[in-house]
């Protein structure tokens, strides 16, 4: 079961993206919320998560900037901005941080589950690769 966090400041949001989750990717997640910025950091120190679906615009510190200490901390974790706005300025920095997607809001349930399966298939690949790994550095 992977970990993913989903920061956003609309409970809505946060409870659509999960419901869309639960339904089309049942028993693959374990879903953690954040309705801001240093609640996201917070959550990701402490549990982890392989995938975070950050909002940019949120009370406090902006998705953007949570997303870049996140990435200082904890390398590894997928990244997938959700927002509202499509400016090219957000995509050009998201890009820069690492961003896997960015996903423009209302997000769409195909979009949604294609980056999730996609995101999955990476982290699976990843795990084959580490798996190897040790058991070349151990024969």
């Amino acid at each position: 079961m992977y970990r993913l966090l989903i920061a956003d400041d609309e409970a809505l949001e946060r409870e659509g993206l999960e419901w869309i989750v639960r339904r089309e990717m049942p028993d693959t997640f374990q879903v953690l919320h954040a309705e801001n910025g240093r609640t996201a950091i917070e959550q990701a120190e402490e549990h982890r998560p392989h995938i975070i679906f950050m909002d940019v615009h949120m009370p406090g510190i902006q998705g953007l900037a949570a997303l870049r200490e996140i990435k200082e901390r904890l390398p590894e974790t997928k990244m997938v901005l959700v927002t509202a706005y499509d400016y090219f300025a957000y995509a050009k920095e998201a890009l820069s941080l690492g961003v896997k997607e960015f996903i423009v809001k209302p997000a769409k349930r195909e979009q949604v589950v294609s980056t999730l399966r996609l995101l999955v298939a990476e982290l699976d690949q990843e795990k084959r690769k580490r798996t190897e790994e040790l058991e070349l550095s151990t024969s």
